[in-house]
């Protein structure tokens, strides 16, 4: 597909290759860029290709360090560069609609060229092409959503366990917790601690349930909170559907004064009433660095 768009006056995007626009959780977004210096260049850009929705909130991505094996610094200006990216949808990922992003960076500084000509209204750095992401017919395994902090929930016996002589106002189960995957448990200041959550629908349909997330200090103190819906909001609980493994991805912002030090992650859901469901629960530890 032919595409000219000018990224920092510095290198031309002259199309791409998207073989297909929609795909299941779990499976991958084949993209292909065909890139033109425009002029010798004197910094080795790197490229990115993520999948993002609306709100630019992060789901996955690829980048080459070397866009199509070969250092930009070395591009010619007469010719163009292939450059392939496979994007994998992280299994348990909302259906929805999102986009695939393209750009280029410098590694040096995480700067990206901004687009001068050929761009999408809203997207101020990177070309976006429209996607969609369905739900696949059988939940991803406990194997395949790779979970880095696991929780010991029995989502069977949860079930097994539900009483059944309440009227569904008077009763509705939680979903079941599967566990979490911090994207780092090192962190840099001025940055996002980025988490996804699992979870697990038992007993549907589910309340509209908030998710609360705290970093809790040594010293017992909340240092950092924030709530929202499910993924960022796009995915709440009522439309989870029986026996669905939803990746519930998080994002709390690391501000540059932030008190350098050890803090434990720790979630817990929230009622329509604005009450707690449950105590806290430890996820894990994450690092805040100095530097």
């Amino acid at each position: 597909m032919s595409r000219r768009v000018n990224f920092g006056q510095q290198v031309n995007l002259l199309g791409y290759d998207l073989p297909q626009t929609g795909t299941v959780s779990g499976q991958t977004f084949d993209l292909t860029l065909y890139w033109q210096a425009r002029q010798p260049l004197g910094v080795n850009y790197s490229a990115l290709a993520q999948l993002v929705d609306e709100q630019q909130h992060l789901y996955g991505g690829q980048d080459n360090l070397h866009p199509g094996n070969l250092p930009t610094s070395r591009w010619e200006p007469w010719g163009f560069v292939q450059d392939h990216h496979a994007i994998r949808v992280p299994p348990g990922t909302p259906p929805g609609n999102y986009f695939l992003t393209a750009g280029l960076y410098d590694p040096t500084t995480w700067a990206r060229l901004p687009v001068n000509e050929g761009g999408d209204t809203g997207w101020s750095d990177v070309m976006a092409l429209p996607v969609t992401v369905t739900r696949p017919a059988t939940p991803p395994t406990l194997a395949e959503l790779a979970i880095s902090w696991p929780a010991s929930s029995d989502c069977q016996l949860q079930a097994k366990t539900t009483p059944t002589n309440l009227p569904p106002s008077a009763f509705r189960l939680p979903p079941c917790f599967l566990g979490a995957s911090p994207e780092r448990e090192t962190l840099q200041r001025n940055d996002f601690l980025r988490v996804a959550l699992f979870w697990e629908a038992v007993d549907v349909p589910l309340p509209d349930y908030q998710v609360s997330l705290r970093l809790l200090a040594a010293d017992g103190a909340a240092a950092l909170a924030e709530s929202s819906r499910p993924s960022f909001g796009r995915y709440p609980m009522p439309v989870w559907t029986a026996g669905e493994r939803v990746r519930d991805n998080h994002a709390l912002w690391i501000p540059a004064d932030f008190p350098a030090r050890t803090y434990q992650l720790q979630m817990q859901l929230v009622d329509e009433a604005d009450q707690a469901v449950g105590e806290w629960r430890e996820l894990g530890q994450v690092t805040v660095n100095s530097e």
